[in-house]
């Protein structure tokens, strides 16, 4: 009788708190709708209802900053993530204008009026296309990103703890992937991202599309091979790793990695983003100049088409129609591609596509690129240039090896 009138007595904004809190688990919003929508159950005119709002709103977004520390940890170790990202269920946020704007009572009651959507989608990290809408708003746009990279570290580790050690590893992380039934499923959602998220790395999104092109890189490239092939480990395992970067820099994953390399190089250097939702802009801009110069270093005009026209590397891409291009033998094609594409034109043998497919001389920044040391030394002074001139992380540990990789590269000055 006691727990009745106490229950009677509570304000039905807190009965409704307990029963939320008792149905939905912080990583797990598989029952019911979005939380705001019970709220509505509040009178508007109480005050109550903007106050429930804030605070299911706020725990959302506390949600997605354990899940970005958890991932920012997952990259530190190179492990998989605490989260178990395949079981990850969550409403996502709703605009930060309506977050920051609706400081009051009447200010919020003023943006319902005003058509705000109060409640969003349900996204499932284990299905990601089925279950996202199209169209997502930045801070949705970052959760899906950070998402993503949580599935492919734990995508790796799984692998990584599957195969023997002494086993030859693959030339690149894709190819392993690919292997994997569970992880092609992975490959889609990073790869087709374009395609079927194309707002959220168009126009002004930026460092969303900055996040996507260093997530790429890392399927691309084995950073940890190109580290070891620049002098981390010593000139004895150096000169070991360099054979298996040739063999990598002969395949299409590599010339997909240097694509998106050059990407993160464009972006940083078209505009002032000195942040990114995935990691600090200058683990990017060396991972990004691991991969170029690397590639430069080892690649051989020989192995060019003759007579082919120069790929310049710093241009718009569109990544749409560029899908899984180059990466269908690997991937087995991710989706069927679309008609027309079946349909090009053999004398459109300057594109992105035709570099992906067949490689071919490059070009950076309007500058014709011959290959060999002296060539990789410079492509790495460019990108320790561009690092220059990112204010608070000049004169980082990712700064000073860059340099030091530009000497460590010019050793012989010997070019193919």
């Amino acid at each position: 009788m006691t727990k009745i009138t106490t229950v009677l007595n509570r304000p039905l904004n807190e009965i409704l708190f307990d029963q939320i809190a008792d149905r939905q688990g912080l990583f797990a919003a598989n029952e019911g709708d979005d939380p705001a929508v019970k709220l509505r159950q509040i009178p508007s005119d109480s005050g109550g209802l903007w106050k429930a709002w804030a605070r299911v709103e706020s725990i959302k977004r506390l949600i997605f900053c354990f899940t970005w520390l958890d991932m920012a940890y997952a990259r530190l170790m190179k492990t998989a993530g605490v989260i178990d990202i395949d079981k990850m269920e969550l409403h996502l946020p709703c605009d930060d204008e309506l977050f920051d704007g609706s400081t009051t009572s009447a200010s919020f009651l003023h943006a319902i009026q005003q058509g705000k959507q109060l409640t969003m989608p349900r996204i499932n990290m284990r299905n990601i296309h089925a279950t996202s809408p199209s169209t997502l708003n930045n801070n949705s746009a970052q959760i899906l990103l950070r998402a993503l990279y949580l599935k492919v570290m734990a995508t790796r580790s799984r692998l990584m703890e599957k195969t023997p050690h002494p086993e030859p590893r693959q030339v690149s992380p894709i190819e392993a992937f690919a292997m994997d039934s569970k992880a092609k499923s992975l490959l889609s959602d990073v790869l087709l991202l374009p395609a079927t998220h194309g707002s959220i790395l168009s126009g002004r999104n930026r460092m969303n599309a900055l996040g996507w092109n260093y997530l790429c890189i890392t399927l691309t490239a084995d950073i940890d091979l190109l580290e070891i092939a620049s002098g981390r480990d010593g000139l004895g395992a150096a000169s070991a790793a360099l054979v298996r970067v040739v063999e990598w820099s002969q395949s299409t994953s590599a010339r997909r990695a240097v694509l998106h390399a050059a990407q993160v190089f464009d972006i940083l250097d078209s505009s002032r983003i000195r942040e990114s939702h995935l990691t600090r802009p200058d683990l990017v801009l060396f991972v990004s100049a691991l991969v170029i110069s690397q590639y430069v270093l080892v690649c051989n005009h020989n192995n060019a088409p003759l007579g082919g026209p120069t790929f310049e590397l710093l241009q718009d891409i569109d990544w749409a129609k560029i899908r899984d291009e180059g990466l269908g033998a690997v991937t087995g094609f991710l989706l069927p591609s679309p008609p027309l594409e079946h349909q090009r034109a053999p004398a459109m043998s300057n594109t992105a596509q035709s570099f992906l497919q067949k490689g071919g001389p490059i070009s950076f920044g309007g500058e014709f690129q011959k290959f060999g040391h002296i060539a990789a030394r410079r492509m790495a002074r460019k990108f320790a240039h561009l690092m220059d001139g990112f204010g608070k992380w000049d004169g980082c540990s990712y700064s000073r090896l860059l340099r030091a990789m530009c000497g460590f590269v010019g050793e012989d000055d010997g070019e193919y």
